[in-house]
């Protein structure tokens, strides 16, 4: 055992240092022993898979003896003694009962009376008559052959049942207890100690990782992007911008109902329109600070906002946003009323606090 233990010592120390560069700082062997995982001089965090690192195996110690907790709870639960313990009790007696009195009396009953009426639909001189009625009676005798076999059978199952499923419904909990308490509150959480500490102790002399193994992931980071008031403007013309659609689309009704040239004239505006709405968009999409409101992911690191002061100054003013909100609607020439505003103003605000980093 110890020759196989050090043999996988070894192995680790032969594999794993090769993602590794630079020797690892007293705080970054507290954060592998601790987390599984280290972080860098740049930030950037590595998540070594095959530590679970003590602070998940403390997770799991507590959780195990908090399920035995759990279990031992479920017998002061009043439905178990009220409900369950006497439903059990009753669905073993009623299935006993539906054994002799069911199948074993009235069956035999049914039986005899079936074969009586059958060999009484018989007329003297029928052809095998006799033969008929001696067949009747003898199905008489072998199903009451096979219901008395059943009786002992049948009523002690049920007596079991109404025994034995309550002394179950009681023992249940303790033995769940002690699976939780003995398996994830205590053996595994030993043999994760006993894992954890012998990893890391491999791995003491191995630098930090410098590019992703199988063993060794890359945790995306999140990136912030400073989104200055340039920005945060066309920001809030894109959305000015898009709270014109209802107003094109009310337009584009009001044009049919009227007459043809004045459908074309409204859908050559529409295509200016359009194409300096294409435009727009296409510079707003180059901006790096607008991008991140789509959450883009950039080399597997989430990248989020952080407005500068006079950003976020200019992001609560509620003047200053609409007479932007208010120019853009104008140059679009769509009416500038104060609801739309609003609605606009705080669409956008929500837009960009969703993407600021917590």
């Amino acid at each position: 055992m110890k020759a196989i233990l050090i043999g996988g010592i070894l192995v680790l120390f032969a594999n794993v240092g090769t993602a590794i560069a630079l020797p690892q700082s007293a705080e970054q062997h507290a954060e592998l022993l601790s987390e599984g995982w280290l972080t860098d001089s740049s930030g950037q965090t590595w998540d070594v898979r095959f530590m679970p690192g003590t602070r998940a195996l403390g997770r799991g110690f507590r959780n195990g003896w908090s399920d035995a907790g759990d279990s031992l709870l479920e017998l002061t639960d009043p439905a178990l003694w009220t409900d369950e313990i006497p439903a059990d009790v009753e669905d073993g007696v009623e299935f006993s009962r539906d054994v002799v009195v069911d199948h074993f009396a009235q069956g035999l009953v049914d039986d005899v009376g079936e074969a009586v009426r059958r060999n009484a639909e018989l007329r003297s001189g029928d052809f095998g008559r006799a033969f008929i009625v001696t067949w009747n009676w003898a199905k008489v005798g072998a199903k009451a052959t096979l219901r008395t076999a059943w009786l002992p059978v049948g009523t002690s199952l049920g007596l079991g049942y109404a025994v034995g499923a309550p002394l179950a419904e009681v023992a249940m909990p303790p033995l769940e207890a002690t699976g939780h308490a003995g398996v994830s509150g205590v053996i595994a959480p030993a043999l994760g100690h006993a894992w954890n500490e012998t990893v890391w102790l491999a791995t003491y002399f191995n630098d930090v990782p410098r590019r992703e193994t199988r063993w060794v992931k890359r945790v995306p980071r999140v990136v912030p992007v400073a989104l200055g008031t340039d920005a945060l403007t066309r920001f809030v013309r894109g959305g000015a911008r898009e709270g014109t659609r209802p107003a094109e689309a009310a337009a584009a009704e009001a044009a049919l109902r009227n007459t043809s040239d004045e459908l074309q004239d409204l859908l050559r505006a529409r295509q200016l329109h359009e194409a300096e709405l294409a435009r727009l968009n296409a510079e707003v999409m180059r901006s790096s600070e607008v991008l991140e409101k789509q959450a883009i992911v950039r080399d597997g690191n989430r990248v989020g906002l952080e407005l500068d002061p006079g950003a976020a100054a200019m992001l609560e003013d509620d003047a200053a946003l609409d007479a932007i909100i208010s120019a853009q609607l104008q140059s679009l020439g769509v009416d500038s009323d104060g609801e739309r505003i609003v609605e606009i103003r705080e669409r956008v605000r929500s837009e960009i606090r969703a993407l600021r980093r917590r």
